[in-house]
């Protein structure tokens, strides 16, 4: 086992010895790898109801490639999401994934990426997929076969792909990253614990190499203890990604609350960017919204009227005999550096 393939196994598997016993046999139909063995009864198991769900043949340069897709049964127009499996291509949690998706108004698909290569849910070795199976999947067919998905997407008549998103687990988290760099048109991923200082298939770049032709905002999931991904590696690439000048522009975050522009504000500090927008939430509690104003951490923040007077009062009339108002508009108050010393100042 070479060491790329040996630190992935690590990843997967941490320090336990990878033997045919590890692993469970998968296919596309059913099954979850062994890692997810026994299946606890609370394991999510999302519904096809009010979906269009199932297999489907995509149209590649070299022929058909089986995905599983998921939409919504009504309507049309939907943002589309790629979702990239693990090393087990698409299993069972794939497709939960996939059908999850769906079930927030996408239209997702999850190709078979390693259909060329053979069934990758049949292998319970782990180091031989990666070597049979995984490192023989370039970058090259990897990417085609995700423009196939998105052209079958727009085919379809079902999906906005102007609105271009993808997802991808381990294997699937670098790639990611390797095709928000390829397709300019994605507007957003999230990479799980993708690898970023390797690539699997040789001559192939890695996405530290490609970081700063990725134009799309990127979430990356990591666990620091992940024994296959080095932090510093890790580290590497936000920092990359930080530097990239076509990372866009906001000017303005408005909080649902002040921990979420708060925690927008430390966000956007990691990034190196906190001084190019403005950061403004809604509660104004003393020790929390307005202390961060006070500090310059929130640029403003509203205070979020209750109410409870106003319905005590109304309901105390209506019990009365009285009649009260159809409607009251409840005013608030704006704190800013300038006057959160001074109890804010009261707009309508």
């Amino acid at each position: 086992m070479n060491e790329a393939i040996e630190s992935h196994v690590r990843s997967l598997t941490g320090d336990r010895k990878v033997d045919r016993r590890t692993f469970v046999v998968t296919s596309l139909g059913a099954g979850f790898a062994a890692f997810a063995l026994p299946v606890p009864a609370q394991t999510i198991s999302t519904s096809t109801e009010g979906l269009v769900a199932g297999e489907v043949k995509v149209k590649t340069s070299d022929g058909e490639m089986p995905a599983y897709r998921a939409m919504p049964a009504t309507g049309g127009n939907f943002p589309v999401v790629l979702v990239v499996s693990e090393v087990w291509g698409v299993h069972e949690y794939i497709k939960d994934v996939t059908r999850r998706v769906a079930k927030n108004g996408y239209f997702a698909i999850a190709p078979e990426l390693f259909a060329r290569q053979g069934n990758a849910a049949s292998y319970t070795d782990t180091s031989k997929l990666l070597a049979e199976i995984v490192s023989k999947a370039s970058d090259k067919q990897v990417m085609g076969d995700l423009d196939a998905c998105v052209a079958f997407a727009k085919d379809s008549g079902k999906a906005e792909t102007a609105r271009l998103g993808i997802t991808g687990f381990c294997w699937g988290g670098r790639i990611v990253y390797m095709y928000a760099a390829h397709n300019p048109n994605v507007k957003a991923g999230v990479a799980w614990y993708g690898a970023t200082a390797r690539a699997f298939f040789q001559g192939d770049k890695t996405a530290l190499d490609v970081a700063g032709q990725i134009k799309a905002p990127i979430l990356g999931l990591y666990g620091a203890a992940d024994q296959g991904i080095p932090n510093d590696t890790v580290e590497k690439m936000q920092a990359a990604l930080a530097r990239n000048p076509a990372k866009g522009s906001i000017q303005l975050v408005y909080g649902a609350n002040d921990p979420a522009a708060i925690q927008a504000y430390y966000a956007a500090k990691e990034a190196g960017r906190e001084s190019e927008m403005m950061f403004v939430g809604v509660d104004a509690l003393p020790h929390e919204g307005v202390d961060a104003v006070k500090k310059g951490v929130l640029n403003a923040t509203f205070e979020y009227p209750n109410g409870a007077k106003e319905a005590i009062e109304l309901a105390t009339k209506i019990a009365a005999g009285e009649k009260g108002p159809k409607a009251i508009t409840l005013g608030t108050r704006l704190y800013t550096k300038d006057n959160a010393d001074k109890g804010g100042v009261e707009v309508k």
